[in-house]
């Protein structure tokens, strides 16, 4: 791959390009860290892979929200219990607040990983480091908590906010939340989201209570370094006050308006009125129709089609130099190619094609490697 991050004075880290770009390059394929449907799709759609329902759809027993196409799909669908099932059957209104659900199920997965570790090396550096270049395998790996706490949201959040909108929806999630789904002061969690704990303690109760300072001194003395130690509810709080707000700045639409996801190495590439690259929706593996036709995947006497999510792509749109930032803008593709034609002509028959494509709404787009 010919792309890298690195860290720009006053602009945080960016995108940009190793080697020369023509146009009509697949950049970028990134997959999904957390992904929710619209409420006026939660009965058409399944939940994890966004194919239509048919008859033989399942319904999550527990919130009867939830529904997927698949006995595969709904196995694979990890982030929805505890606690967005949970938030549901408490408070039903969750079920029509994507950026809520979406949030609670960004917190499932740190969740995860605080008890089994990351799965796979994290995918983008923090603000700071050094470049990191991209290579072709991480088109195939699935982004870590880290990743989508690394990205742009709300980094000067402070807990005597009371009165804002997301801080009071925040506050209502962890009170529904926190007890199907704890979280410690551990990775991947970073430093600024534990503010508060190291002055609290959990009682027998799963209540916070407030210690002085000398209890702090000798709790810390005779504590292992790394043990864990309950997140506070205050840190709790902020956590998900960041994190909701992670999601409005960096949601990606599931195309055609079926609902969004956070995908964290297409959200470090920044807007431009002209810019060089575009995002497209890369479509999902159909699944299998039926009973028969399972049983010959199984038998080998057809291809195992598994499901899947739908990814983000990022294509260029115009001949892009090396040591360039990226650029995208959410507009139709349309408007792009009118604004990149302007600054160079030479490219538009090249994409003439995929352009005639992506107006075709919801189809998988096929664009050149």
């Amino acid at each position: 791959m010919s792309l890298k991050i690195v860290s720009k004075p006053g602009c945080g880290r960016i995108t940009i390009t190793r080697s020369v770009i023509e146009p009509g390059i697949r950049l970028l394929k990134s997959k999904t860290s957390a992904l929710v449907l619209y409420g006026q799709h939660a009965d058409s759609r399944c939940h994890y892979c966004t194919q239509p329902l048919e008859k033989d759809r399942i319904t999550c027993e527990k919130c009867g929200f939830v529904r997927y196409c698949s006995e595969q799909c709904q196995k694979n669908d990890i982030l929805h219990k505890p606690a967005e099932c949970a938030a549901i059957i408490e408070w039903p209104g969750f079920a029509f607040d994507a950026d809520t659900r979406c949030a609670i199920r960004i917190l499932t997965q740190i969740s995860i990983e605080q008890k089994l570790g990351q799965q796979s090396a994290q995918m983008i550096p923090a603000d700071g480091e050094s470049e990191f270049i991209y290579s072709e395998d991480y088109n195939s790996k699935t982004p870590t908590a880290i990743d989508v706490l690394l990205l742009a949201g709300n980094n000067e959040f402070d807990e005597t906010q009371n009165e804002s909108q997301r801080r009071f929806v925040s506050r209502v999630i962890f009170g529904i939340i926190v007890k199907s789904l704890p979280l410690y002061a551990s990775k991947p969690l970073l430093p600024q989201f534990m503010k508060h704990t190291n002055r609290y303690k959990p009682n027998p109760d799963n209540e916070m209570q407030v210690i002085n300072e000398s209890q702090q001194n000798t709790i810390q003395e005779n504590e292992e370094p790394d043990s864990p130690r309950i997140l506070n509810g205050d840190d709790y709080v902020n956590l998900l006050d960041a994190v909701l707000c992670i999601v409005e700045r960096n949601a990606f639409t599931v195309r055609p308006e079926l609902g969004f996801s956070v995908n964290p190495s297409a959200s470090l590439v920044n807007h431009s009125c002209a810019p060089t690259a575009s995002f497209l929706n890369s479509g999902v593996n159909k699944r299998p129709v039926s009973q028969e036709q399972l049983q010959l995947q199984l038998q080998g006497q057809q291809q195992l089609n598994p499901p899947s999510q739908p990814q983000v792509e990022l294509a260029s749109i115009c001949k892009i130099p090396p040591n360039e930032e990226l650029s995208i803008n959410y507009m139709p593709l349309a408007i792009h190619v009118f604004m990149q034609e302007m600054r160079d002509v030479q490219k538009y028959a090249t994409i003439v094609g995929l352009l005639s494509d992506i107006q075709r709404e919801g189809e998988e787009v096929e664009i050149e490697d």
